[in-house]
């Protein structure tokens, strides 16, 4: 569970009384008083990159989605991104796909420190070749190892929230990408270094 500022929780104390009595037919005011609250923490002096003005945001938008569970027609909107209702204060607590993009871009330095501190790995086929041997294995962490290094997935992603489907010979459907903290992502396409039907089976 994440841990939550102490300056963010006091933000919280006095939006959400705000939020929750606010309906639809308010909603200009619901967006007002959101993009005042974004401005605030954008004037606050700690938070200076850009990257950390994620985390408030992730953490405010889940808290929003905990506090107020239940929907209605007064305080809810479908999101046709999400294909899905939510909250209506969801649709403007939250920055713009570009300032997302901008913030989960790598900074220069730390795009050139990757470059020059890539390491490649030796007998990669020797690698794939043992992981396709732990897909078979009767010894559930060893076929979660084999799984990590044949689909790139987070133990997390393979243990607890991912699914997979069949796509192509080398190929599957996944969804349950942990990375992006924000939203939800849509079931997308990625390679895999054996079979797919290997995979399948294991996973």
């Amino acid at each position: 569970m994440a841990v939550i500022k102490g300056w963010l929780r006091n933000r919280w104390e006095m939006l959400f009384p705000i939020l929750e009595v606010l309906t639809v037919d308010q909603e200009a005011e619901i967006e007002r008083v959101c993009q005042e609250e974004i401005q605030n923490w954008r004037d606050r002096p700690t938070l200076k990159s850009k990257s950390s003005f994620k985390e408030p945001m992730t953490d405010t938008r889940n808290a929003i989605r905990e506090r107020f569970p239940v929907l209605t027609d007064a305080n809810s909107w479908f999101n046709p991104k999400e294909n899905e209702r939510e909250h209506i204060a969801l649709k403007y607590m939250n920055y713009s796909d570009a300032e997302w993009a901008e913030m989960n871009r790598p900074s220069d330095k730390r795009f050139h420190e990757r470059l020059e501190n890539q390491q490649l790995l030796d007998y990669p086929d020797q690698i794939v070749a043992k992981a396709d041997e732990l897909l078979g294995s009767s010894n559930w962490t060893e076929v979660v190892v084999g799984l990590a290094v044949v689909t790139g997935r987070r133990l997390a992603e393979i243990m607890k929230v991912g699914e997979i489907y069949p796509k192509t010979l080398h190929t599957v459907i996944f969804s349950g990408q942990l990375k992006r903290k924000d939203a939800v992502m849509k079931p997308y396409e990625i390679p895999v270094l054996v079979d797919a039907s290997r995979v399948l089976a294991a996973w």
